[in-house]
């Protein structure tokens, strides 16, 4: 199988003013770092989060398909969903990961930094509408700018 080259976007979440950012194929945290500074993170939010990873021994455990995980700092918040890859032809199983993943990051956005804990509707339509957003950018049919890890660095 032919391996993917680390790519990463922003995803927003509509109509809630929240962003996370979407790294696919790599856990490397210099290429987080990368992958920061090209989408233009805020410096000082940028390096909490990578303080974060280090403390915390990188996103995910190892073996996972993905993670979701969030920094809260007095810089701000910064979001990121990993996925460990993302298929030309998306399976069954890629899409349960997604799934699971956005479940993570409505919880917590909406829930616990939103206080949206009884708006079970609202939390539905984000999930849902993330789910949709983001898998039809990963499988490329809908337009979206995304940064690649440059050739050699891997």
């Amino acid at each position: 199988m032919k391996i993917q080259c680390p790519f990463a976007f922003v995803q927003e979440w509509g109509c809630y003013p929240d962003e996370t950012m979407v790294i696919v194929g790599t856990k490397d945290i210099e290429d987080f770092f990368y992958f920061f500074k090209k989408l233009k993170v805020k410096a000082l939010l940028a390096k909490d989060y990578l303080t974060w990873m280090k403390e915390n021994g990188g996103v995910g455990v190892d073996g996972d398909n993905g993670n979701f995980s969030c920094v809260d700092s007095d810089n701000g918040r910064m979001t990121v969903l990993y996925l460990k890859e993302w298929p030309k032809k998306a399976t069954w199983s890629d899409y349960q990961t997604l799934m699971h993943e956005l479940h993570h990051a409505v919880n917590f956005v909406l829930v616990k930094y939103r206080g949206m804990e009884n708006e079970w509707e609202a939390q539905a339509y984000a999930q849902e509408q993330l789910f949709q957003q983001i898998r039809r950018k990963l499988d490329g049919l809908d337009k979206v700018d995304k940064v690649y890890l440059k050739k050699g660095k891997r």
